[in-house]
This record gives C-alpha cells, sequence and structure tokens, in this order.
C-alpha cells in the first residue's frame, strides 16, 4: 500500500549541496541568532512577546531544533561535504550585507535584494508567500485585546511605516 510520501531518488551530491543551502545554512542561522541575543543580553521572553507572527515562525524553528538536541542538528553539517565551501560563501555574503548596512548604501541594498528576487523567481516566491500567510493566520492571535489584523490590500513600499505611524500617533 502507498504511504503517498514523496520520495525522489537522487544522487549524493545532488542531496547534499541543496542541504547546505535550505539545512546547514537555517541551522547555523539559529546558532547565530541566539549568539547575538545573548550577546546584547536580550530576554528570550521578551523576545518572543513582541515579535511578529512571521518572526514568530523563525522562533518556532529555533525551538523545534534546540528541543530535538545537538546530535541531530550537529550531524548535517559534520557530515556535509560541501560544509567547509559554504560556510566561506556565508561568511562572504555576511560581509558583503555588513558594508552596506555599515555605509548606509540603499541602493546596493536593493540592487543586492531585487538580485536575489530575480534568482528565486517570481512564481517561487509568490508559492512560498501564500504557504507563509496561510501558517501566519494560524498564529496570530485575533482573541488578544491587544490585537488586530490588517489587510493592505495594495502593499507597497512604505506602507508598514505608515501604518505604524497611524498606531503612535
Amino acid at each position: 500500500e502507498s504511504t503517498k510520501a514523496n520520495i525522489k531518488d537522487v544522487q549524493p551530491e545532488q542531496h547534499d549541496l541543496p542541504r547546505m543551502v535550505d539545512q546547514v545554512t537555517d541551522h547555523g542561522a539559529s546558532l547565530w541568532k541566539v549568539g547575538v541575543a545573548r550577546s546584547f543580553g536580550i530576554n528570550p521572553k521578551e523576545l518572543l512577546e513582541i515579535a511578529s507572527p512571521a518572526y514568530k515562525l523563525s522562533l518556532f524553528h529555533m525551538a523545534r531544533m534546540f528541543k530535538q538536541g545537538a546530535t541531530l542538528y550537529g550531524g548535517l553539517p559534520m557530515s556535509n561535504p560541501y560544509a567547509a565551501k559554504g560556510f566561506e560563501v556565508i561568511e562572504r555574503e555576511v560581509k558583503r550585507y555588513a558594508e552596506m548596512v555599515m555605509r548606509g548604501d540603499m541602493p546596493a541594498y536593493i540592487k543586492n535584494f531585487e538580485e536575489c528576487v530575480a534568482y528565486l523567481g517570481e512564481e517561487n516566491i509568490n508559492s512560498l508567500f501564500e504557504l507563509s500567510e496561510q501558517v501566519n493566520a494560524l498564529t496570530i492571535d485575533l482573541h488578544s485585546e491587544n490585537s488586530m489584523r490588517v489587510v493592505i490590500a495594495n502593499d507597497r513600499p512604505g506602507i508598514l511605516e505608515e501604518i505604524g505611524r497611524m498606531f503612535r500617533e
């Protein structure tokens, strides 16, 4: 009887390089985020309390990782033959991003952002965005006295700043 599992046979190199991108970097990012929070003395509970639904999902993903254990998640980068090269690329990309931010170079940031969008492709982005909206809806506490849902029919740059200003005034 079929389990209806989505199984694809691939060669190790067809598996390991993509897993470097989606698993190893993601798990590393979770470790780095906690390291940054710890360095700044940010209380994890407060971080969760003020996070938007999208960022709570990132924190939930981190909690899942830390709940399951170090050997499970440590085994992935330790056994991935692309990890060393991947970390070289990560170091270069972090440096490039940090330099843009430290220079306040918004045109460079926008150019990089748009290049990322073009690389990922509109169809992929739209598909994943729809899924993220569905998952976000599951995390929103609309019953809280301090909560409301704002639906933005026509998104445009700066709209969240405008909405935030309305609530601060």
